[in-house]
């Protein structure tokens, strides 16, 4: 039998935890629970997970606000920017008409 250890590239591809890829994480997105990787997570992904079908409206927009990320720190994120996705982040998604 092999010597195993945790987290040190014992995962066979096919098994949890895969081998290929970063570690899955929990987050938050409006209070619904979401497993995404343990990488980079931007504005368009979070507010797809928010609202998937879109929300309407003309000139839609979106306020992503998220906090508890490395180093406990918060802020915000506008399209074509992006956060290292961390076990436990919180992110706030609210619809905005852009005029």
């Amino acid at each position: 039998m092999e010597n195993e250890k945790p987290g040190k590239g014992n995962d066979k591809p096919g098994s949890p935890g895969g081998g290929n890829g970063p570690k899955p994480v929990t987050i938050f997105v409006n209070t619904i629970a979401h497993q995404v990787a343990k990488d980079d997570i931007s504005y368009e992904d979070v507010v797809h997970l928010a609202y998937p079908e879109g929300h309407g409206g003309q000139n839609p927009g979106y306020t992503v606000l998220y906090e508890r990320a490395n180093g406990n720190k918060a802020g915000s994120l506008g399209p074509g920017q992006s956060v290292k996705a961390k076990d436990g982040m919180i992110f706030d998604v609210t619809p905005t008409n852009l005029s």
